[in-house]
């Protein structure tokens, strides 16, 4: 090849040179107004982080007040219910005045239940102390809340604790009821529980009936009673951890000592309850087994005697003490002291030289006047 073919050769060859250059994205006004830039990665598939705006929390209104419009209004409607002394008027109308809301437009009241007495209510809000199922009967309530009415007002430390729970009488013993009564008291122990502020424990509570229609069905009524019993006591208390058991399931050790316990007292072939009145149990205590001792009342009179109406101003039981001589002591029956004095025979006759009576006498046994002889 000679020089000329060469150096057309070289004259002809083309150069090509690749730019690479980033890759720009246009710019979203709405994110904050900066610029981003993705910076080329010779890896693939590999997922590029953007950086995403700043949002505001969610608010959740669900714990708001109720009408109420904003987080602040909210916020000092549950400060003024809580003092239960300012008045508060919100936005939707509603009014709080004195820890009571009065509810504007057409809001409806709830349907009314048997009210319970205010020492009741204080227990079933703080579920600490027991309450016997026979309290939730609808016409024990109503006639406790008449005798509540026209009670007087009394002071606290005057008044008994049972005085102070129930308005009028006790209410029978739950282990006397039988199943139906049984059904209507459970069926308002749980409407109180929720209105107290206790659904999720009302709603255990519906799982243990069935519990306990079952027991009805398999061992008794007794047995079935004796451990609904034993459930609530165990649900209605205080305990050290806090915590109760799952009593929607049947409890083997509670239901073990129902059995123990009704089959000591002779319950278990009976169909229904045999301590209700006309029974043949119904002269013994269903807690004990033993006959119901019968307490009574001692009957005072009407009329009480006033053992210093005869002198006001008393200064001892004769003359010398100036007082009306006529003093009745704590222990007197009515007779003369004069007539018939315990120290009148000679049996007690040196004792009647040291009489302080005003009819002294000598050691002769002689009435004399002024000092002893």
């Amino acid at each position: 090849m000679d020089e000329d073919d060469s150096i057309s050769e070289k004259s002809n060859s083309v150069a090509f040179i690749r730019e690479v250059r980033p890759a720009k994205i246009q710019v979203d006004k709405s994110i904050g107004g900066v610029e981003v830039q993705v910076v080329p990665n010779n890896t693939t598939n590999v997922p590029v982080h953007v950086p995403q705006p700043e949002t505001l929390p969610i608010q959740d209104k669900s714990k708001w007040f109720q009408g109420a419009s904003s987080k602040e209004e909210s916020d000092k409607a549950f400060a003024v219910l809580a003092s239960k002394k300012e008045t508060l008027e919100l936005t939707n109308g509603d009014v709080i005045h004195n820890g009571r809301i009065l509810r504007s437009g057409n809001a409806q009241m709830k349907q009314s239940l048997a009210p319970l007495s205010p020492g009741l209510t204080i227990i079933l809000k703080g579920l600490t102390s027991y309450i016997q199922l026979t309290v939730f009967d609808e016409e024990w309530l109503i006639k406790d809340q008449k005798a509540w009415s026209s009670r007087t007002t009394k002071s606290d430390k005057k008044e008994s604790g049972e005085a102070r729970i129930y308005g009028g009488e006790a209410p029978v013993e739950e282990l006397t009821i039988d199943y139906e009564v049984w059904g209507d008291c459970i069926e308002l122990f749980c409407t109180h529980l929720t209105e107290c502020g206790w659904k999720p424990v009302a709603d255990k509570f519906e799982s243990h009936i069935a519990v306990v229609k079952k027991l009805r069905k398999d061992f008794g009524w007794m047995v079935a009673l004796r451990y609904c019993r034993l459930v609530r006591q165990g649900v209605m208390r205080e305990t050290v951890d806090k915590s109760v058991g799952n009593y929607a399931e049947l409890q083997e050790a509670l239901l073990v000592e129902a059995k123990t316990t009704a089959e000591s007292y002779n319950e278990r072939h009976y169909k229904t309850n045999p301590y209700a009145p006309g029974r043949p149990k119904a002269h013994l205590c269903p807690l004990t087994n033993k006959p119901k001792t019968i307490t009574t009342t001692r009957e005072s009179s009407g009329t009480v005697e006033n053992r210093h109406a005869n002198t006001s101003s008393y200064k001892g039981n004769g003359r010398r003490g100036k007082g009306g001589g006529n003093y009745k002591g704590r222990h007197d029956d009515g007779r003369s002291w004069r007539k018939d004095d315990r120290y009148g025979n000679d049996q007690y006759a040196s004792h009647r030289d040291k009489s302080r009576s005003p009819n002294r006498r000598d050691k002769d046994g002689k009435p004399v006047k002024g000092k002893r002889a």
